[in-house]
């Protein structure tokens, strides 16, 4: 507890020096500015990276063919 107590109030640093920690909320926080992203330039991929989001783009294209078939076939479109 000795260990504790020291952290939290550090006396041995000077003459009733105490160290003191406030939490701010982030929407009380000042805003802190916000990079470019047109100054950043293009981000380098690798190749698997490349086939990865190419293969999760066509993977959620074929989700929203199948979820208009899916309403097109409970309306009776087809009948």
């Amino acid at each position: 507890m000795k260990m504790m107590n020291q952290a939290m109030h550090n006396t041995e640093m000077g003459n009733g020096y105490k160290k003191e920690f406030y939490v701010v909320h982030p929407l009380f926080d000042k805003p802190e500015k916000k990079l470019n992203p047109d100054n950043l330039g293009k981000m380098k991929m690798t190749r698997s990276v490349k086939f990865s989001l190419v293969t999760l783009r066509f993977y959620l294209i074929a989700m929203v063919i199948l979820a208009f078939y899916r309403i097109l076939e409970m309306s009776g479109a087809f009948h």
